[in-house]
């Protein structure tokens, strides 16, 4: 767990005489989430344009904090076609782990 851990060491000769010391260990995070590996994202077009922040779900996951669900960084609503997409996760440590994906919107044919 992660935190503040109180230890006493305790030391004795062979005459009884003991001496005793208390050591604080801190347990930090310091290890960003990770994502897996991710291919092209295909999506339909929802019309002209497509919000894409809903369409998404792309998880990271943290050794402390299991997984974590990515935040769309900049635009999230796009016409048809390839697009760059970044994304990020944050722990609860405050440390960041970022991906860059492409999405591929098709557009919608009506007949």
């Amino acid at each position: 767990a992660l935190g503040d851990t109180t230890i006493t060491w305790t030391a004795s000769d062979a005459t009884g005489n003991t001496a005793s010391l208390t050591q604080v260990i801190r347990i930090v995070d310091t290890t960003a989430p990770v994502f897996a590996e991710i291919g092209r994202i295909e999506i339909d077009a929802e019309g002209r344009l497509t919000d894409i922040s809903s369409l998404l779900n792309i998880t990271a996951v943290d050794l402390v904090d299991g997984d974590i669900d990515s935040v769309i960084s900049g635009e999230t609503v796009f016409e048809s076609g390839v697009h760059q997409v970044e994304g990020h996760a944050t722990d609860n440590s405050e440390l960041i782990a970022t991906i860059v994906g492409e999405v591929a919107i098709s557009p919608r044919v009506q007949l």
